[in-house]
């Protein structure tokens, strides 16, 4: 990962060096291979550059055009590369490199602030137009790279890191309480993507475009999966094919590095997916072999997981490296320190175990991990799907989601996911006695009872605002699933992953998390994301060919009910 950032001024002050300097001091660790900067007039840009693909060996970031009138700054890949550099060449641009911020900088001078439409990736971008005294920034669907911004009177700032901002002295440090209650109280509204545990600092959503100027700031949302029409499809097997290929393509896209290639491998079926297209039809694209990396209790243990990912491991010949979860109680201090050094705490969420992987890919010489993030978005969960079952009126599909809800997790799984779907049955006076005996049971007890009665109960307020929001929302209208990718759920997990990552040193690479991926998931028939006899069905069928039978038939994980229930 690299890290970008940038102050422009309005009120007529000039840039400093000195000022972007210390804005990209401050994320030094996110640029190993240098820090450059580019200040004229009242601008000033700055870059914390990571080489981690062969074209980004020829990128001298930041990117000027020939007069000076665009200048580009950015984090991460594109990922639609080949498809983008064509339709750039076809359409007369002149490439000077191979570099990807080259092909932001000439799809901004011929489409203007359509390029986004037009750049699929793992990327953030900065773009200075200073003809028209403005700043475009977008951020990618996904939200797999992070941007902060600060707007202050006459001037505005962005980073990748709110460490970068709050760098500069004139930023209030005020804290965002309510925002730090959601934390605290592990109730993290994922629906709120913008407010940080800063009041003054933001963040701009995936999935959204910025545009700054000297009269105003604005935000606007140039991809919404929500629009998508649903495909026709005249089978299960068709679409499991065309599915495939998408993941097949966003895995392809992501094979740029300059060294080994890391995945993670639990012994799953999306991870074991990833595993095994890497293996069976990229392993030539590789910088030598495949090294995958599984946490879970030690061979000659009765664990699932193991045995799954041996087998995984096995068959595509790759280098494992098993890590026992042993070694948590002897690195958890470790990682506690350096949480303490976060923009937000939020690394802590998913546990110790990600940075332990990632940790071991790194010594290992991995900078890129591959992992099956997302896929769990992409299908609708057992509950959703029995709602769907009964609301088209369909007995034999509402069993067939009982049964893979039990092959899931046990009776606790059915249980879970049954409740949603007698709910609406359940008198109204009943659900509002209940949610008022809960509420002031929390105003004051438990997390709540030692916060102050202010704020205590603003949140309150507010988290019943989401609920209602949550509840009264039409599950089965025209396309709901687009709902599930702009809600921040998606982009959260990135930033707390990623987060972890970046400090740690390694570039995690999440192909379900790829915006065709997910637009082709979005437009599936419903039948095909439904859980019915087994969860993610349309998966293993796309699978088959590619992971042993163990891994297809396998359910739930490592038979944790409780875990199957905390997840749905």
């Amino acid at each position: 990962m690299s890290a970008i950032a940038g102050v422009i001024y309005f009120n007529g002050r000039p840039a400093r060096v000195e000022e972007i300097s210390t804005i990209t001091a401050a994320m030094a660790r996110r640029g190993p291979d240098g820090r450059f900067h580019f200040v004229k007039n009242n601008i000033a840009l700055g870059q914390c550059i990571s080489h981690t693909t062969p074209e980004s060996l020829e990128e001298t970031l930041p990117l000027p055009n020939e007069d000076e009138s665009v200048i580009v700054v950015m984090d991460g890949r594109v990922d639609n590369y080949a498809e983008l550099r064509l339709e750039l060449l076809k359409s007369g641009a002149h490439l000077r490199t191979r570099a990807d911020s080259e092909l932001i900088l000439r799809g901004y001078e011929l489409w203007g602030e359509q390029c986004a439409q037009h750049i699929i990736g793992e990327c953030v971008f900065v773009i200075f137009d200073a003809k028209r005294q403005m700043l475009f920034g977008c951020r990618d669907a996904a939200g797999a790279r992070h941007f902060y911004t600060h707007a202050g009177k006459g001037w505005f700032a962005f980073a990748s890191e709110i460490g970068g901002l709050l760098a500069i002295s004139s930023i209030d440090r005020a804290p965002n309480e309510e925002r730090m209650l959601d934390f605290l109280v592990n109730a993290y509204d994922r629906d709120d993507q913008v407010a940080t545990f800063y009041k003054h600092i933001h963040r701009l959503p995936a999935g959204h475009v910025l545009r700054v100027d000297a009269n105003s700031t604005r935000t606007t949302r140039y991809w919404d999966p929500r629009q998508l029409p649903l495909l026709p499809m005249s089978s299960l097997q068709e679409c499991s094919e065309a599915f495939f290929f998408q993941l097949r393509t966003a895995t392809e896209s992501r094979l740029r590095t300059l060294g080994p290639v890391g995945a993670m491998l639990s012994g799953g079926l999306d991870s074991s997916s990833i595993v095994a297209i890497l293996g069976q039809d990229f392993a030539h694209r590789l910088n030598g072999p495949l090294h995958t990396f599984t946490l879970v209790r030690p061979p000659g243990t009765d664990c699932a997981e193991w045995r799954n990912a041996a087998l995984v491991s096995e068959a595509q010949q790759t280098i494992s490296h098993t890590l026992d979860p042993s070694v948590v109680d002897e690195s958890w201090q470790e990682l506690l320190c350096e949480a303490l050094d976060a923009d937000e705490p939020l690394r802590l969420l998913p546990g110790i175990t990600n940075w332990l992987v990632y940790r071991a890919a790194k010594q290992a010489g991995c900078a890129v991990v591959f992992d099956g993030m997302a896929a769990d978005t992409l299908f609708w969960s057992t509950d959703t799907s029995l709602q769907w079952a009964w609301s088209q009126r369909r007995p034999l599909d509402c069993l067939g989601v009982l049964v893979a809800a039990h092959r899931y997790g046990g009776f606790g799984t059915v249980a879970a996911t049954v409740r949603p779907t007698l709910r609406p049955a359940i008198p109204r006076y009943l659900i509002e006695w209940r949610r008022q005996r809960i509420q002031s049971r929390d105003a004051a007890t438990g997390h709540m009872g030692s916060i102050r009665p202010g704020i205590a109960s603003t949140y309150l307020t507010l988290r019943e605002t989401m609920r209602a929001r949550q509840r009264s929302a039409d599950r089965f209208g025209i396309n709901p699933d687009g709902e599930v990718f702009v809600s921040g759920a998606l982009s959260f997990a990135h930033e707390v992953y990623g987060d972890v990552a970046q400090h740690v040193g390694v570039d995690p690479r999440s192909p379900f998390s790829d915006r065709r991926v997910v637009e082709f998931a979005v437009q599936m028939p419903e039948a095909a994301k439904a859980a019915v006899w087994r969860y993610k069905r349309l998966l293993r069928i796309a699978a088959a060919k590619h992971l042993p039978p163990q891994i297809l038939q396998r359910d739930g994980r490592g038979g944790h009910p409780a875990f199957a229930r905390h997840h749905w």
